[in-house]
C-alpha cells in the first residue's frame, strides 16, 4: 500500500495500530486530497478479505471541529 501511495504521489502512509487480540486496527495515511488518496488504495482494500466491512474515514482538512468528514464502508 505504501508503494501505491508513493507512486501516485497521493500522500504518505504513517503507520498503523492493531489491537492485541487482532480484533480491530487502524491504518494512518495523510495527503493533500483525501479522495485522491482513498481512490489510490481502494482497490487494495477491496481485494483484502479481512477489510470487508471496514470503515474508512476521509477528513478534508486538519483534525479539528467543523472539518468535513465522510465515512465509507469497504
Amino acid at each position: 500500500m505504501k508503494n501505491v501511495i508513493n507512486e501516485k504521489k497521493a500522500g504518505e502512509y504513517d503507520g498503523n495500530e492493531v489491537a492485541l487480540d487482532y480484533s480491530d486496527g487502524m491504518l494512518f495515511m495523510y495527503g493533500l486530497d483525501a479522495q485522491k488518496l482513498f481512490n489510490g488504495i481502494k482497490p487494495i482494500l477491496q481485494k483484502t478479505s479481512f477489510m470487508k466491512g471496514a470503515k474508512v474515514k476521509l477528513r478534508f482538512g486538519p483534525a479539528e471541529d467543523g472539518v468535513e468528514e465522510i465515512t465509507i464502508t469497504i
